[in-house]
């Protein structure tokens, strides 16, 4: 097996009533979707994120419904990337990162910051202030990726 980048599939989020049925086997619990979906993927964000905090319980739970293998991308909250004042978000990037995701462990991957398109943005200082808060909550091997579109 190569060691080198590994190419994953997966959506965004698995609670979904049209998937009942189609995806998901007919009867199967909507508490079981999320352990079926990781089978069938290997990747599913968490977009539940962007909307409100998570509890540290369930980023836990997830962790232990799915696959040692399976990945999980997170999308960062709104309340964070859709203010006027993206300076003084701090505060709110740092709750986000002390949030519990730590409890994703080796299933955390990346986190998705999905700022507006028309938002102008000092890229330099946000990215230092968010690795500063990454490093600090999740460790010296976090790194932050920048695109640019």
């Amino acid at each position: 097996m190569s060691s080198g980048p590994r190419i994953r599939v997966g959506v965004g989020g698995w609670v979904y009533a049209p998937w009942r049925g189609v995806f998901y086997p007919p009867g199967l619990a909507q508490a079981r979707e999320l352990g079926y979906a990781s089978r069938q993927l290997t990747t599913i964000e968490i977009n539940g994120t962007f909307y409100g905090p998570q509890k540290p319980a369930s980023f836990r739970r997830w962790h232990d419904e799915t696959p040692e293998d399976f990945v999980f991308s997170l999308k960062g909250p709104r309340v964070a990337t859709h203010r006027s004042d993206l300076a003084g978000a701090g505060p709110v990037f740092e709750r986000f990162i002390a949030s519990g995701i730590v409890e994703l462990g080796n299933k955390l991957g990346p986190i998705l910051w999905q700022f507006p398109p028309n938002m102008p943005i000092d890229e330099g200082a946000l990215y230092h202030r968010m690795e500063s808060q990454l490093r600090q909550h999740i460790g010296p091997g976090c790194l932050l990726n920048r695109r640019k579109q």
